[in-house]
């Protein structure tokens, strides 16, 4: 487990300079905004192994619109990414798995 402290507009690309070989099969996106999260998902799209997870925190919430703005606009551009939800939360949580 990696937890980074930072801005991830800067964090992400320092990580990914100083790591080019990594892969990943499950990743928590909790940014809440816009950016940080196309950020993030523009990163992982081809670092996530095949049926690897990553899970958002406020995705489908009207307070963070964001980040669930950000998940529809990539899921409209990798069609090898599928959405799913879990229902047991409070509000549901969605996931996306890398098929």
């Amino acid at each position: 487990v990696n937890i980074i402290k930072g801005d991830a507009m800067q964090t992400i690309d320092a990580f990914e300079m100083e790591n080019p070989q990594i892969f990943f099969s499950f990743a928590y996106i909790d940014f809440d905004l816009y950016l940080p999260v196309k950020r993030a998902l523009n990163f992982l799209q081809t670092r996530m192994s095949k049926g690897g997870i990553i899970v958002f925190d406020e995705a489908n919430t009207d307070s963070w619109k964001g980040e669930g703005i950000a998940l529809k606009e990539f899921l409209s551009e990798n069609k090898n990414y599928k959405m799913k939800t879990i229902a047991f939360a409070r509000q549901p949580t969605l996931y996306i798995v890398n098929e």
